[in-house]
């Protein structure tokens, strides 16, 4: 029974030596979490009729008893926070912490203490420090894409405005599994690599979040190892076409019914477009070829007015007639 007294007393004797010293050191926020390049500033409040020409100061450590102090009000500074830290006594107006810049190792458990014979005054302290959440990444072409028509490569460059140490991926969609294609945030699309109807994207990730970007879809008009013509088309954004180069180039296309079947089938291309097209494509007629329109028409409305006059002229005039 003596034994449980003591231990009973021994229990309530700290629970009043925490509650005097909570009393006499109180701090707002007493968990900090934030990202890392952010910044916290700490208020502590202090019972400055006993304190207010003690020193405080800033310890890192799991124990109160062993923790290292990093900053005092007293002008000392650890070497490797000099310019991150910064700790103001305003005496009555209370205690301030700063911290800037935070990376993952400021990740731990603080104290705020104040210099007091046989047992200091603390108060602990919890910061987490974590990534930037990345955004939804955008994708940017390096070189003009309608290269494409002319069987060159081009490179699609994966972008994340925002987050942290982020890594980038890309990948190829098929079956019921999508394809890595490596660890990067370029990818390089020529004539031997893409085939048709395939789509690419790319995730950018780190330790918090992941988001995937819109996909890339490949049209092939035209298979081959060096020569070929494919299109490229980023989800929801307008389409280009390779008519031009289907068109004029020697070797053998594909039927433009055929071509212009697999176009509208694939992505949606507006009646604007196909107008333009037509358009264009009358335009760059042989000037030879309109020079002869125009006098088979010219020649067309002279025999129609010729043949208008003889049918109106009265009987006995001979004006449709030779001489």
């Amino acid at each position: 029974m003596q034994l449980m007294a003591v231990h009973y007393f021994l229990c309530v004797l700290c629970f009043l030596l925490f509650l005097q010293s909570s009393v006499q050191l109180q701090c707002n926020p007493e968990k900090v979490q934030d990202v890392i390049g952010g910044s916290f500033i700490l208020v502590c409040s202090y019972n400055t009729k006993q304190f207010l020409f003690s020193k405080k100061y800033w310890c890192l450590g799991e124990s109160r008893s062993t923790c290292e102090i990093i900053k005092d009000t007293e002008g000392y500074v650890k070497k490797e926070l000099k310019g991150r830290i910064e700790m103001h006594d305003l005496q009555k107006r209370g205690l301030v912490v700063m911290m800037k810049d935070l990376q993952f190792a400021d990740t731990g458990h603080y104290w705020v203490g104040i210099d007091k014979i046989y047992a200091d005054i603390m108060c602990p302290i919890s910061i987490t420090v974590s990534e930037v959440a990345v955004s939804q990444p955008h994708l940017r072409f390096l070189s003009p894409v309608p290269e494409t028509c002319w069987g060159r490569s081009v490179t699609v460059r994966c972008v994340s405005d925002q987050g942290t140490n982020v890594r980038y991926g890309w990948y190829k969609t098929g079956g019921s599994r999508d394809i890595s294609l490596g660890v990067m945030a370029d990818l390089q699309l020529h004539c031997g690599f893409v085939g048709d109807g395939e789509e690419y994207y790319c995730r950018a990730s780190n330790s918090v979040s992941s988001k995937r970007s819109p996909s890339v879809s490949a049209l092939l008009l035209r298979p081959a190892e060096e020569d070929c013509v494919y299109i490229l088309t980023v989800q929801g954004e307008h389409q280009y076409d390779c008519w031009d180069r289907l068109r004029t180039s020697t070797a053998l296309p594909l039927d433009t019914t055929e071509y212009r079947r697999v176009v509208n089938q694939s992505t949606p291309v507006s009646h604007n477009k196909e107008l333009n097209v037509s358009i264009r494509t009358r335009s760059q007629m042989p000037v030879w070829y309109e020079v002869l329109r125009w006098l088979l028409f010219v020649s067309l409305l002279t025999v129609l007015c010729l043949v208008h006059r003889c049918s109106r002229a009265p009987p006995g005039r001979e004006i449709c007639t030779s001489s």
